[in-house]
């Protein structure tokens, strides 16, 4: 019986200071090697504190927002915005529109954004990259105002504990 006295105890403090740093807090990092090109690509991620609340179809308790940097070896850094259902409105590939970004307290800015390749309508590639990534290094605070189908306009607030740590040796596209 004292043993289970003594276990219990440890094992709620254990999971109470594991639940206390919330996984979307952070920024996540990993290196992905291209078994073809043998090539590296690095990325870092954060996950929004705050969640989306569409209706159905797209209705989900952990409809999330996604914030990814991605540098392939040798190419510049992309910025990637995502949600995990839902419709971003944004026309067609190459076509572009605009998402609204405040860093911490900072004036909101206007960044351009297209739609990838494969025309999914959950993620954003956000340009101007490298203006970007110096905010997002400072920033302990990222709001991120977009259009989404039959939603409106919505915000995504990301709180990371820690800075970005990010380091683009090549530079961005024009």
């Amino acid at each position: 019986m004292k043993k289970i006295l003594f276990a219990l105890p440890a094992f709620f403090i254990t999971n109470f200071l594991t639940i206390s740093v919330h996984a979307a807090d952070i920024w996540s990092y990993r290196t992905n090697e291209d078994k073809m090109t043998g090539k590296s690509t690095k990325f870092a991620s954060l996950t929004s504190d705050n969640r989306l609340n569409f209706q159905f179809p797209y209705e989900d308790p952990a409809n999330y927002g996604y914030l990814t940097i991605r540098q392939k070896a040798g190419e510049p850094a992309e910025v990637l915005f995502s949600i995990g259902k839902g419709q971003i409105l944004c026309p067609g590939y190459g076509s572009g529109c605009t998402v609204t970004v405040r860093f911490n307290n900072d004036k909101p800015m206007q960044f351009s954004a297209i739609g990838p390749s494969d025309h999914s309508s959950t993620t954003l590639f956000i340009l101007n990259e490298s203006r970007f990534i110096s905010g997002a290094k400072k920033a302990n605070r990222i709001l991120i105002k977009f259009t989404a189908y039959n939603a409106g306009e919505q915000i995504l607030e990301f709180k990371p504990a820690t800075y970005l740590e990010w380091n683009n040796n090549t530079k961005s596209k024009k």
